[in-house]
């Protein structure tokens, strides 16, 4: 199965060439699934590389993410050392340039997040809002899509958030409180308040952060 994702062949001179990701789209294409459940989470690797490596994509992106989608839905229930894998390739996919790997990785990611470590979870939540706040020359995500789901990560694990994240966060909540929440919730006491309350939170466990790294000095 590895070379199905590294897509090495060597021709009859001996030499190695690499046949454009598009080959293992399309053979992928006439499988029912069952290929690219058996790849895991090397698909999933593949996919990442091929989305950082690649601004302009000659492959289907929505069916190659939907694949994505499925094995990342499937892994995470099975066990402590499959979820393990999928924290270590789950922010690639926030970084995507592409916004609907970036949906996927936060509509699998964020209600998990409970079964995460902090550092896994910091990775996660500093990734997201970072990408969240610069669309990096990426297609931008709208807040709209997403603003649940970044406000039920920061509920879930602010408190164990390393000290990088809720910097993140800060700047994110910042961003949009003053170039997007006044455009779409101005009339929303709840998320009004929400924005308030997580500038708070962060500020406090920011400080509570610096105090206990003081003290194991």
């Amino acid at each position: 199965m590895k070379w199905l994702v590294d897509r090495h062949v060597e021709s009859a001179d001996g030499n190695r060439i690499q046949p454009p990701y598009q080959n293992l789209g399309n053979w992928l294409a006439k499988d029912d699934g069952t290929v690219a459940d058996a790849l895991g989470t090397r698909y999933l690797e593949a996919l990442a590389d091929e989305h950082s490596a690649n601004d302009q994509v000659t492959f289907n992106v929505d069916s190659a993410v939907l694949r994505a989608q499925s094995i990342f839905e499937k892994q995470m229930p099975v066990g402590e050392e499959a979820r393990q894998a999928l924290w270590e390739v789950l922010p690639a996919y926030l970084e995507s340039p592409h916004s609907r790997a970036v949906a996927v990785a936060w509509t699998v990611g964020v209600p998990a997040l409970g079964k995460a470590n902090d550092e896994q979870a910091s990775m996660f939540v500093g990734t997201f809002a970072k990408r969240l706040l610069s669309s990096s020359g990426g297609e931008p995500v709208h807040l709209t899509n997403v603003f649940d789901f970044i406000a039920r990560a920061i509920t879930d694990k602010l408190q164990s958030l390393n000290t990088e994240a809720p910097t993140a966060l800060v700047n994110l909540v910042n961003h949009w409180s003053m170039e997007i929440l006044c455009e779409y919730f101005y009339h929303d006491e709840i998320n009004r308040e929400f924005s308030t309350l997580v500038r708070l939170r962060i500020a406090s466990t920011t400080r509570a952060t610096k105090l206990r790294t003081k003290s194991l000095r």
